[in-house]
């Protein structure tokens, strides 16, 4: 009997060290397309089929994306994080210019890693293997109720654009700087990806309640000074 369905659903902070220890097992490339599609929210084939040696320069913790390289044209300099600078210097250590940053063990082209890909995160939970008729999860063959191979249900390369986009908003970066991070040319295509969910919802209402709770506190600590009569107390009345 297959087992009940296995959550799934787009990585924020809380489960990213557990999808980048399953990629760190998958290789190095893994690990490092994982941590640049999550951190900067590029498209897939930025990193995968354009980025070579030449355009990173570690002293300057830079990456430039030149015109060639991305979808709308635009060029963009981009300074990697301390993550993303210790992975992509250990993949490009011994390349020449012109190689590929990210590139399979043996220096080929990485190609088509998509079953890696479902199988990394059906191990780790933002993905499962459902049953086409059932669409309950299957572990290792095929569902007692169907003799088909099983759909991949769960996160995607693309997803991690979204991902990006969401992270950095959410650590306070300005909107006009995610666009120029992610490659998002017009607005109407950037709100595509910038997608306010429950938690975003949750957090300002928290935000506000302690607006007000200090709002609160600040009068009930207040003291009300009365109006001076503008006569000596003491003085008396003849």
């Amino acid at each position: 009997m297959c087992p009940p369905p296995a959550p799934s659903g787009v990585p924020g902070w809380e489960n990213y060290d557990s999808l980048a220890a399953e990629a760190a097992k998958t290789g190095l490339w893994m690990r490092g397309l994982l941590a640049v599609y999550s951190t900067y929210g590029w498209r897939r084939s930025e990193p995968l089929d354009e980025l070579r040696v030449k355009q990173v320069d570690l002293l300057q913790g830079t990456i430039d994306l030149n015109p060639g390289a991305t979808k709308n044209r635009n060029a963009r300099v981009i300074k990697m994080t301390q993550e993303v600078r210790a992975i992509i210097s250990m993949c490009i250590a011994g390349k020449k210019p012109e190689d590929r940053v990210f590139t399979r063990e043996n220096g080929k082209p990485i190609g088509d890693f998509r079953k890696m890909w479902y199988k990394m995160c059906c191990a780790v939970g933002p993905g499962r293997m459902a049953c086409r008729v059932c669409d309950r999860t299957v572990i290792g063959g095929k569902c007692e109720c169907d003799r088909a191979v099983p759909r991949y249900i769960g996160l995607l390369v693309h997803d991690l654009r979204r991902t990006g986009c969401r992270n950095l908003r959410r650590l306070g970066v300005h909107e006009k700087t995610i666009m120029k991070i992610g490659g998002w040319k017009t607005r109407s295509v950037f709100d595509r990806y910038n997608i306010v969910d429950e938690k975003d919802l949750a957090d300002a209402a928290v935000k506000l309640d302690r607006k007000a709770q200090q709002r609160k506190l600040r009068h009930s600590s207040g003291t009300v000074t009365p109006k001076s009569s503008g006569k000596d107390e003491n003085s008396s009345v003849n």
